[in-house]
């Protein structure tokens, strides 16, 4: 019947990879919409969330203590807590009965996270406004490039980008241990703070478009957890922060 061919259009033109997202979003059925309006909403009230506690733990000064007197154990514990708490993140399921533990465990994070960038602060109103609206427009392009594009165009970038973070990772962590003086200190601080920002705005176009993908091809009965799906994007979208925020400050010292 007619009905048919046009619902069988429909759903090959949903999947369809050589399609953007942006251009497949006509056909999209009410729930797709609905988990990619909640999770850009957690994605959005986590920054909120995140500048909120930066501000409100910015006199806190545990972080510093710590570091200054256990670096290597500060480092793990950091990110023993960040990871301990996606993981038990993950582990439960978006639904009524879970849904008080999980925000607990969302703002945990965004709470977390704004206590690690709380130092940032001492940089001043000025520099940190026009970080954020650096890292805002930057983030706003990259969303515009990967709903644009092709539907698998940058989900094929998953192997490289994996090296590329471990890399950068690695070179954060020894960072905090080196100062950016020196052949070593100078290459290690440009692969972390440079290296970085090329990673994560590829992470960036990589994390939308599974965002999309994941949505679409959920089916309607299966749980989505939009809180989990934010997580990525947010920690990306705060990693080019950071590292904007190095690089403005770096420039204006000299």
């Amino acid at each position: 019947s007619r009905s048919k061919q046009w619902y069988q259009r429909r759903v090959r033109g949903m999947f369809d990879i050589e399609v953007s997202a942006l251009a497949r979003s006509q056909l999209w059925p009410a729930y797709v919409t609905d988990r990619l309006h909640k999770t850009y909403y957690y994605f959005g009230a986590g920054i909120a969330a995140t500048g909120v506690s930066m501000y409100m733990l910015r006199n806190v000064q545990v972080l510093n203590n710590l570091f200054a007197r256990h670096p290597i154990l500060s480092v793990i514990g950091i990110l023993g807590a960040q990871l301990g708490i996606q993981k038990v993140q993950h582990s439960m399921p978006y639904t009524a009965e879970n849904m008080a533990s999980k925000h607990i465990l969302a703002l945990s994070l965004y709470g977390l996270i704004g206590l690690i960038l709380s130092p940032a602060m001492a940089m001043g109103g000025p520099v940190l406004t026009r970080a954020a609206l650096c890292t805002g427009g930057l983030a706003a392009g990259l969303t515009g490039a990967a709903v644009t594009a092709p539907s698998e165009k940058f989900l094929t970038m998953s192997g490289p980008l994996m090296m590329g973070f471990g890399a950068v990772l690695a070179a954060s962590i020894a960072s905090n241990f080196m100062g950016p003086t020196g052949a070593m200190g100078k290459g290690v601080y440009a692969v972390a703070i440079y290296g970085g920002v090329v990673l994560f705005s590829a992470l960036l176009l990589y994390q939308t478009q599974q965002v999309v993908a994941v949505c679409e091809k959920t089916p309607s009965y299966q749980n989505y957890d939009p809180i989990v799906m934010s997580t990525g994007i947010y920690m990306s979208t705060i990693n080019l922060f950071t590292r904007i925020l190095m690089m403005m400050n770096g420039s204006r010292r000299k």
